[in-house]
């Protein structure tokens, strides 16, 4: 028991890196495809849909989306210190080896986002097109967040909150909404469904 006890905290050294590991995948979408993705000026992705592995750090990941006849898309993905490294830091024995260890190997963050929708916007629009990519931008983002409560909603068959108010935005009844809430898979195939994808 005393062997044990004396070898713990090296079993639990760099929990963050050992359960998490040193990198993080990441998806990417967007409303339009073909799109070419970029993190901190790197090219990582032709096309999207598309999933990649990326070295946690402390600092945030800058992710730049680019198509011919599109204005660039931004999204910043920010890092935090991972959870499971909160025990080394915390555990009276392991902490110092364990946290730096953490740190070298990148188990001590984690980014707060496993997945970036890009909502590209083409460069020459006119007031009613603008019009109309704001009123899809919206429903997109709307579609996105609460896709839990839209589906548990269309499930239960309750015109509540988020279905009226997505019935308001798209200008479908709940009855004409439930089947492609229910039929949607995850957030990003609701919001292709709601408004198409070019």
């Amino acid at each position: 028991m005393k062997k044990f006890l004396l070898l713990l905290p090296i079993l639990l050294s760099a929990c963050g890196t050992i359960f998490s590991g040193s990198t993080q995948t990441i998806s990417f979408d967007s409303n339009v495809k073909d799109v070419k993705v970029y993190v901190n000026g790197q090219q990582v992705c032709n096309q999207v849909p598309c999933s990649v592995d990326v070295d946690r750090a402390s600092s945030p990941l800058i992710v730049m989306a680019k198509r011919e006849g599109y204005k660039d898309g931004m999204a910043n993905i920010k890092s935090k210190i991972n959870s499971t490294a909160w025990f080394n830091i915390l555990w009276l024995y392991g902490s110092f080896s364990a946290a730096t260890t953490d740190y070298a190997m990148g188990g001590l963050w984690k980014y707060t986002q496993d997945g970036v929708y890009i909502n590209m916007e083409p460069e020459k629009l006119k007031h009613a097109e603008r019009q109309k990519f704001g009123q899809e931008s919206q429903i997109r983002a709307f579609s996105l967040y609460n896709y839990k409560d839209l589906r548990i909603e269309a499930a239960t068959g309750e015109n509540r909150e988020y279905m009226k108010t997505l019935s308001y935005m798209t200008g479908l009844s709940p009855e004409e909404l439930r089947p492609m809430v229910m039929k949607s898979k995850t957030e990003v195939s609701l919001a292709h469904n709601l408004t198409g994808i070019r």
